[in-house]
C-alpha cells in the first residue's frame, strides 16, 4: 500500500485528547439573558433618542419571557430599568424634535 506524505504528521487526538461533553452552565431557562441589553440600550438612548424604541421593545420583551418563565427572573429590574429609560429618551427625543420645528417655523418664516 502506498503511503501518504502526511502518515508521518502527528495525530491531533494524541495531543488533545477526546472531545469532552459540554458543561452544564446552571441556565435552566429556554432564552438567553438579555436584560443587560435592554439596559445598556436604554442608557445609550438617552444621547440618541431613536434607540429608545429598540430598548422599549427589548426590555418588553424580557419582562414577558421573564413572566412566562423562559428567563431568570433576577433580571427582571435591568429589563425594567432598560424598558423606562428606553421610554424616557423616546420622550425626550420626541420633545426635540417638536421644539426644533416649532422653532424653525416661526423664526425662518417659511413663504407659504
Amino acid at each position: 500500500m502506498r503511503r501518504s506524505p502526511y502518515d508521518d504528521w502527528p495525530n491531533v487526538r494524541r495531543f488533545h485528547g477526546t472531545p469532552r461533553p459540554a458543561e452544564f452552565d446552571g441556565n435552566d431557562y429556554d432564552r438567553a439573558d438579555r436584560t443587560r441589553v435592554a439596559l445598556v440600550l436604554g442608557i445609550v438612548s438617552l444621547l440618541f433618542g431613536p434607540l429608545g424604541i429598540c430598548a422599549w421593545m427589548v426590555g418588553t420583551d424580557c419582562l414577558k419571557a421573564i413572566r412566562d418563565g423562559k428567563m431568570d427572573p433576577a433580571g427582571e429590574s435591568l429589563a425594567r430599568a432598560g424598558r423606562l429609560l428606553g421610554i424616557i429618551a423616546l420622550c425626550m427625543f420626541a420633545v426635540k424634535v417638536t421644539t426644533l420645528a416649532a422653532l424653525f417655523t416661526f423664526v425662518f418664516e417659511w413663504p407659504w
